[in-house]
């Protein structure tokens, strides 16, 4: 087995850069989340059982490891080197203009000694927007952080009127069209790649640390 790893958080960015390396005729072989002690994604707070649903409607692999922010450069060493000698040759990345981020993923990658893919990177956030919808990707917001959006917004699909409303706001509030600076996060569940579409069934809104999740608590695994 060879080929490329996705760094995976289920969220719009990843998705978009794992379709893209899939049209670039990229083979990925696995994707690859980090979770806390609590069993949920880093950032995201998703439950690991969605990220194996995700995998399981995509038909890739998903590999895991736990990790705090202070070893999450530590763990992503340790996982990448575990998937190694199955011949990975590189990591897709879902960066898209943060500068201090690329530079940490090519610098990371250089020294486990395999490539560095952004896919979307430098692309305008609002090309990726409509692209990302227009393709037909099925994305929910999950995550707001409280200083740029309100609970309102949680929950709310990704659509034509989602981004007409961020663009008016954006002048006021400085709020990335894509939220690369964390003002909200998403959950795709379905779209052209998906084999299988996830049907989100209950949720509930949980306050932390300055942000609002909306928990995911029940889902079920369909046939499209």
């Amino acid at each position: 087995m060879s080929g490329f790893i996705v760094s995976w958080s289920g969220g719009k960015e990843s998705t978009l850069s794992l379709y893209r390396a899939l049209n670039q005729g990229i083979k990925i072989s696995h994707m690859m989340s980090f979770v806390s002690s609590d069993g949920r994604s880093m950032s995201h707070a998703l439950k690991v059982e969605l990220l194996e649903a995700q995998s399981q409607a995509l038909g890739i692999p998903l590999v895991t490891k736990e990790v705090t922010w202070e070893t999450y450069e530590q763990g992503f060493k340790e996982l990448v080197n575990e998937l190694k000698p199955r011949g990975i040759e590189g990591c897709v990345f879902g960066d898209v203009w943060v500068a201090e981020h690329r530079e940490w993923t090519e610098r990371v990658c250089r020294e486990l000694g395999i490539k560095a893919l952004s896919p979307l990177f430098s692309n305008k956030p609002e090309n990726l927007f409509r692209e990302l919808i227009n393709l037909g990707f099925k994305a929910v917001v999950i995550v707001v952080k409280k200083e740029f959006l309100g609970d309102e917004w949680l929950g709310r699909k990704l659509d034509q009127e989602f981004l007409n409303e961020l663009l008016e706001i954006n002048e006021e509030r400085k709020v990335d069209v894509l939220g690369e600076m964390g003002e909200y996060h998403t959950f795709v569940y379905d779209g052209p790649i998906f084999k299988k579409r996830i049907r989100i069934l209950k949720t509930q809104k949980v306050p932390r640390n300055g942000y609002t999740y909306m928990d995911i608590t029940n889902f079920k695994l369909t046939n499209k």
